[in-house]
């Protein structure tokens, strides 16, 4: 019997970059329609935003306004997560992965 950690592996669908100037038009066109589909191009767009976590930290949890709030930034947290893992396995140079781990 496969635990969900197998079903993930074998779901996962990545979309290369070399790192090559000429490459990025094609791949980051992908990339967004890729994140599209998988729920987190608004991440990647800025339409949504993660708090920081000071600002996550002081949210009112004791009223439905805040209750709501807490849950959205956990929604927006998982899909920054995901986007995060998807584009650090898209990378296959070490200039691209380096950006990506300064940035």
């Amino acid at each position: 019997m496969s635990d969900n950690n197998d079903t993930y592996d074998k779901s996962v669908r990545i979309i290369r970059f070399s790192g090559k100037a000429t490459e990025w038009c094609i791949w980051s066109l992908k990339f967004l329609a890729y994140a599209s589909v998988k729920g987190y191009k608004s991440i990647l767009n800025g339409t949504e935003i993660l708090m920081g976590k000071d600002a996550f930290a002081a949210i009112d949890r004791s009223t439905d306004d805040g209750r709501e709030l807490v849950e959205k930034q956990i929604r927006i947290q998982k899909k920054n997560i995901e986007a995060y893992n998807s584009l650090v396995l898209s990378l296959d140079d070490e200039v691209s992965l380096g950006a990506v781990e300064t940035a």
